[in-house]
């Protein structure tokens, strides 16, 4: 049986595959055919994420011996198009929750005078010294630790840290390229996290189009020019 790793790489084009690896999820196979579907309990419902990962002549077999091993309390989330239209087809109630957009990166350019500020601000960047470090899997995370730590807090005594549809940096399907990031370092300390939320209550971008919001956007000139 290949590792979800494989099989996500084989079966998936879902942008937000990689959550499906993070630890702490379950995962539904069926010995007929190559495949899974990844889950968590949580309280009497299953929560999956992502539709069934196999080929696809066996995406609808896939889905009806998970969902006859979930029962009736099966929620899905952040499917794609032809996954909706499976489990549509199949009884559930489908409800949009968001929009994601994707982009050409062959054809994509930052020439033109859309992104005439955008260019100021990365030459202005530069200018100042800016330096961006790419965190690797096994590199020293104590100061990410520290921010997250710094972040929970400020958002109040009780609060969790959120272990569903969230990036993960570490565990034992994580590993590079997938737990690289971006910091840049300074006075001893990196960047902060910013809650989209708490600038714009209502705006409910998901994560795959952040970089095409107007307010990230904003935000991100605002950081480099400050």
């Amino acid at each position: 049986m290949p590792s979800v790793l494989d099989t996500l790489a084989a079966h998936s084009d879902n942008p937000s595959s990689f959550l499906a690896l993070n630890s702490g999820n379950e995962y539904f196979h069926d010995e007929r055919f190559e495949g899974t579907c990844a889950y968590r309990t949580s309280g009497r419902y299953v929560l999956q994420f992502g539709g069934p990962f196999t080929a696809p002549e066996h995406r609808e077999r896939l889905l009806d011996a998970f969902a006859a091993h979930a029962g009736r309390r099966l929620v899905a989330v952040q499917l794609q198009r032809a996954d909706a239209e499976l489990y549509a087809a199949r009884g559930f109630t489908v409800n949009q929750i968001g929009a994601s957009y994707a982009v050409d990166l062959s054809r994509f350019t930052l020439r033109g005078s859309r992104f005439v500020r955008l260019r100021n601000k990365i030459s202005r960047a530069r200018r100042a010294g800016l330096e961006v470090t790419e965190v690797r899997d096994g590199d020293d995370c104590a100061e990410l630790d520290r921010l997250d730590r710094r972040w929970l807090r400020e958002k109040g005594r009780h609060v969790k840290e959120l272990r569903f549809l969230v990036g993960q940096r570490d565990g034992s399907l994580q590993v590079t390229p997938y737990t690289s990031c971006a910091l840049e370092p300074a006075e001893g300390h990196h960047v902060n996290n910013i809650v989209l939320q708490d600038i714009e209550p209502d705006d409910r971008t998901p994560h795959v189009s952040m970089p095409y919001n107007p307010t990230v956007l904003n935000e991100v000139l605002r950081a480099l020019a400050s």
